[in-house]
């Protein structure tokens, strides 16, 4: 639940989470030819340098997000301890690489 809030914050604050899914077609649009793409998806463990960034994130909206009203503190902090758990794996953040070619027609 704690994650849910967290993104519902983030979108009320301009956060586009879903940005990767347009990247190709932006790079359609941008005028290069058959845009190609690849997602990787991170697993991390508690413990970990993914977990350690998301607690230094969480560290950094903290004060933003408790005063958003979308959670608490023990709500937030349970979330973040969890971080510290070397038995917790799980998916984070996907990286988009887009590429494409100029198009020929166009030089």
């Amino acid at each position: 639940m704690a994650w849910r809030a967290l993104i519902a914050w983030g979108q009320d604050n301009g956060v586009d989470w879903l940005i990767g899914r347009g990247l190709p077609r932006m790079v359609g649009a941008a005028g290069f030819a058959r845009p190609q793409a690849t997602t990787d998806v991170q697993n991390i463990r508690g413990g970990d340098r993914g977990a350690l960034y998301f607690k230094l994130f969480l560290a950094e909206v903290r004060d933003r997000v408790l005063a958003s009203g979308r959670l608490d503190a023990p709500t937030l902090d349970a979330a973040t301890a969890l971080l510290d758990d070397p038995d917790l794996w799980t998916q984070c953040w996907m990286m988009t690489a887009v590429w494409g070619r100029k198009d020929p027609a166009t030089s």
